[in-house]
């Protein structure tokens, strides 16, 4: 026969079952072991979630630093584009002289200010109104050679003459 949970007692009245005070002591124990317990599983749950979150912070930075150029890339990515604006400032240069050139274009009339007493002109030198001028009825007597023109070129001709009443002015162009 097996026998459980016996309780003695000392003396004349019988009393209900009641547990031994060390059994008490000992459900305490658990109760208070119990608590302990799940404490610290709470802390550690926290502690998971934080490690995790510092994981998932840390993964993110470390491909935001991977997106980084480095000091030495952004040097020669600043030293190109340094090179390419002195580049684009030296061609701009070169392009402002050539249009400079090409709308100032050469006098092809020598001495158009008829210097020397308009040497090259058929003429007397005279001015009127303050401009150099010949009177003459022949004018200007090309010395020069004929110059190349090519289809397209453009040609920039000015010519100021003064005629009297009953004379004619005639300009030819030979193209």
């Amino acid at each position: 026969m097996l026998h459980q949970q016996s309780e003695v007692e000392v003396g004349n009245v019988v009393s209900d079952w009641n547990n031994s005070p060390t059994d008490s002591a000992s459900a305490s124990a658990v109760d208070l072991l119990t608590t302990t317990v799940n404490q610290h599983s709470d802390t550690i749950t926290s502690i998971g979630n934080r490690t995790t979150s510092l994981e998932n912070g840390l993964s993110t930075t470390n491909a935001n630093v991977a997106k980084k150029a480095d000091a030495s890339s952004l040097q020669t990515l600043q030293n190109t584009v340094t090179q390419q604006g002195n580049d684009i400032s030296s061609q701009g240069t070169r392009v402002t002289a050539i249009e400079n050139s090409l709308t100032s274009g050469a006098n092809l009339i020598p001495n158009a200010k008829m210097l020397n007493n308009a040497q090259g002109w058929d003429g007397n030198a005279t001015t009127v109104d303050g401009y150099a001028a010949v009177s003459s009825a022949r004018g200007w007597q090309p010395s020069s050679a004929p110059f190349e023109v090519t289809p397209g070129d453009t040609l920039d001709l000015s010519l100021m003459c003064l005629v009297d009443a009953g004379n004619y002015f005639r300009l030819g162009v030979a193209l």
